[in-house]
C-alpha cells in the first residue's frame, strides 16, 4: 500500500501529480491513498471529498496529557460530520 499526505493549500496540484506518475509507472491512480491534513472549512473539505481523501490528520493541540480529549473534541466533530 502507498499513501502520499499534503498539505490542503497544495492538495489539488499535488493529487494530480501523484496520479500521474502512477500511472506512468504502471499503478492505478485510485489505489493510491491520499491522507490530507485536517479541513478547516466546509470549502477544503468538499475539495478533500471531490479528490478521494480518504484519511485526515489532526494535529493535537499543545495541552497536558488529561486534557487531550475534551481539546480535540472539535476537530474530531467536523471531521465526523462530513459525509463519506
Amino acid at each position: 500500500m502507498s499513501s502520499f499526505s499534503p498539505s490542503i493549500r497544495r492538495l489539488r496540484d499535488l493529487v494530480a501529480i501523484v496520479r500521474v506518475a502512477a500511472v506512468e509507472s504502471g499503478r492505478e491512480p485510485s489505489a493510491i491513498e491520499i491522507t490530507a491534513e485536517a479541513a478547516r472549512t466546509d470549502a477544503d473539505r468538499a475539495t478533500q471529498l471531490e479528490l478521494g481523501v480518504g484519511r485526515v490528520v489532526i494535529n493535537a493541540p499543545n495541552v497536558d496529557t488529561h486534557a487531550m480529549f475534551d481539546a480535540l473534541g472539535s476537530p474530531l466533530d467536523q471531521a465526523r460530520a462530513t459525509p463519506a
